[in-house]
Formats: structure tokens, sequence, C-alpha cells
């Protein structure tokens, strides 16, 4: 078994090797491959594939940033057509031997490609067909590459958005024709550096007494309205002593907001440490749609002094397809600008949302799931508490921006609120 190296040396063992070489299996320098056009610059990443040796890095010879041998050392064909405008700095395999690529271009092989390719290793060029959209951000660069065994590609590196979606230096992309990034991935929190390695009143319940009320005081007057949008829990499920076991008949009210910083409240008689809450919602696609005139639309928040995790609803954005995206977002210890995460959800269907506020921990957790089938987890987000106990439970347009938003209706069913134990996720 032979190991690849590549670096910034010029000699191996007391052999000439530019900056590319092969060792056998005992550390001795192997004589078959001799690249006679060696890298003129740094390699900074190398991948054997079959009898073929793939190098990429800061070098412009033989070839723009990349470059493929054969088992002798022979340049072979592979990026013929100009390779990369840009540093190369990571490459993997994917499950059809195709050889993905990644650094700091923009441009491969005559055409625009942002930060990764995939390379046909039959013709040694990159696949216009591959195209991972517009990647950004200071010093954009894909610095890692992994293939699940699902096809899905994973990236790491430097950049805070991909295809128009926050990511914070780590995504995944689908194998679909385009590619798209997957957005029900957690990524909100990324990393802190680039990687370089892979009706409710009655039926509403609740661990304490506390309050409902509506803000403004007499507003939503629409709110505990009996209606036919309805969601079963799945199985059962407890709240400090109580079991509620829901055919799906008693919990269900609407919202429609028109204005600003309404919402129904409920108010914890002694704000809690720890706190979970549930609770199924459903965007219908009755009136004139969402997100007119404002960014986000809340639909279910959790708030304790300066802290608060928000569910929201975004205004169309041109680089994502279909219907509006969820956002989560939070203002917390970690994101203080209150930045924000998405996902696609689909209009008519039934969600189930889940958070959880854990003083102790200094955790803030919101998860996502899909209620039919099995329920999957479809989208995540955890944010850093500050030292602040829980205060209340919101739903509807929590935020105060003064203007008018949406003209849409939402439906909620079946609202836990679990202070006895603060189970996480509270999932029926």
């Amino acid at each position: 078994n032979l190991v690849t190296i590549g670096g910034t040396f010029i000699s191996v063992g007391g052999y000439v090797r530019n900056r590319l070489a092969k060792l056998n299996s005992d550390g001795s320098v192997n004589t078959t491959f001799s690249p006679s056009s060696a890298p003129n610059s740094v390699v900074n990443t190398v991948l054997p594939v079959g009898t073929q040796t793939y190098a990429g890095g800061t070098f412009t010879s033989p070839r723009n940033r990349g470059a493929v041998y054969d088992e002798n050392g022979n340049l072979t064909l592979g990026f013929t057509q100009g390779g990369m405008n840009d540093e190369v700095r990571a490459m993997a395999l994917d499950n059809f031997g195709k050889v993905m690529v990644g650094g700091y271009f923009t441009w491969a092989d005559c055409c625009t490609h942002y930060k990764i390719i995939r390379v046909d290793t039959a013709s040694g060029s990159a696949e216009t067909s591959f195209d991972s959209g517009y990647i950004s951000g200071t010093g954009t660069s894909v610095e890692s590459i992994s293939v699940q065994s699902d096809g899905k590609v994973l990236i790491g590196g430097n950049f805070s958005d991909v295809q128009g979606i926050y990511r914070h230096n780590i995504a995944r992309l689908l194998p679909d024709r385009p590619v798209r990034v997957d957005t029900y991935l957690d990524m909100e929190n990324g990393t802190d550096g680039t990687v370089l390695t892979a009706d409710i009143a009655a039926g509403a319940t609740h661990g304490n007494v506390g309050t409902w009320s509506t803000v403004p005081a007499g507003a939503l007057t629409q709110l505990f309205v009996s209606t036919a949008q309805e969601v079963a829990l799945r199985n059962p499920v407890s709240v400090g002593i109580t079991t509620y076991a829901d055919a799906g008949s008693t919990r269900s009210f609407k919202m429609h907001n028109t204005v600003d910083h309404q919402y129904v409240k409920y108010t914890f008689a002694s704000a809690p440490s720890k706190v979970s809450v549930g609770m199924a919602i459903k965007l219908s696609p009755a009136g004139a749609h969402w997100g007119t005139t404002y960014e986000y639309y809340d639909l279910f928040a959790m708030e304790g002094g300066s802290d608060y995790l928000v569910l929201s609803h975004q205004e169309h954005n041109s680089s994502l397809p279909g219907t509006p995206p969820m956002a989560w977002r939070a203002h917390t210890a970690t994101e203080t600008s209150g930045s924000a995460e998405y996902f696609i959800p689909i209009e008519d269907h039934w969600y189930w949302v889940t958070m959880l506020w854990d003083r102790p921990a200094r955790l803030g957790t919101i998860q996502v799931y899909d209620t039919t089938g099995n329920w999957c987890l479809v989208a995540t987000m955890d944010a850093v508490l500050t030292d602040q106990a829980c205060s209340f439970v919101a739903i509807g347009r929590y935020d105060n921006h003064t203007s008018s938003h949406i003209d849409a209706d939402y439906y909620n069913d079946d609202l836990l609120i679990d202070t006895t134990n603060a189970l996480f996720p509270l999932l029926p």
C-alpha cells in the first residue's frame, strides 16, 4: 500500500520530489512514481483514485491549481481547460467515483463555479451539471469535503452564505441537479472559526398557575375559535403528573394578524429556570399570503429578560423557491443580532414545534418535526442563553415594528407547557 504526500518539500529521502511523492508501506520513497512535470508551488491536498493521483494547491504549472498523474508520475488528462483561478484546498471522492474539489476559486475549466466543483474522472474536466450556487463571505473558501453514504455532500470552510441561506462555515449540499443546499440541517450556530477538517383557554396545558392574556388587551378576538383545523396527538404525552391523550377536537385555534405586536401570551406566575413547550402549527394558503412588508412574522416565542427564542415566517426571498421559509431566531448571549436559520415549509401541512429554555445549562433550543409518517426532525437551532429565567410564552406577532405585515391564516393546536420536568423534545 502506497501513501501519497504533498506539501512544500523539494526532496524526500534523498530523492528529488518537488512537492509531490509516494511512500512505500515501510516509509521508503517509491521510485516508480516520479513526477516529471511536478507542481511549481504548494500542494495542499492529494487524492489517489485508482491508478491516478489528483493534486491540488496554489501551483500554476503544470496546470492551474489542479493536476492529475498516472502511476508513474506522468501528467494525464485533467484540468486541461484552464484549471482553477484560485487556490485548491480540499478533494474527496463521491459515490459516483467522481472527484469533488474545493477551495477559494470562483472559476474552473472556463466556467463560473463558486468554491466547489465535481470532476468527471473520465474526461478530467469540471462537470457543468454540478452547480453549488453562490457561496459567499469574507475570505470565502471550502476547506473540507465529506460525502455521505446517501450522496449528500458536507462542506466546511470559511463562508457565511450558501445559495442565499445563512450557513456559518459548514453546510450540506443535496445531490439534486442543480445542487441545492440542505435547509433541514442545523447550521445556525455554525462554528467560531474556519472549518479545516471536515381552545387554548380550556385545552392548554401548563405545569403551574399562570395568566393568559392578549396583547394589546382585547385584541385578536378570533383566537379561541372552534375550527376543523385539528391535528390529533400522535401518542399520549405526560406533562407533570397529567397525561394528555387528545383526539384532535379541543385545542386548536386560528391566528389572523394583520398588524404588529398582537399576540396571545401565557405569563408564568413564577418565572421557571427550565421549561419546555410544544405545539402543532400549520400555515394556511388563505388570505393575502405571507411576508409582504417586513422580513419576519413571528409565530411562536419564549422570552426571559433580554433573551428570546422565536419561530418566525420570513417574507418571500427570490433566492429561495416556493413557500417562504420558516425562520427560527434568537437574541441571546451568542445571537445578539437576532440571527436567523431557515427551512422551507409546506403550506397547509402540520408541523410540531418544541422549544427548550434551560437556564442552568444556558441552553435555548428549537426543533421542528414533520407530523406525517414517523415524525422526522426537519429543523433545529441551538443558542447560548444568558442567566435569565423564562417569563412567558407568546403565540402571534410578538415583535413590535409599528408596520403592517400579513393577511393570512395560520392554525395552532395542542399547546403543551411543561415546567415540572421540562422534558425535551416535548413530543407526543
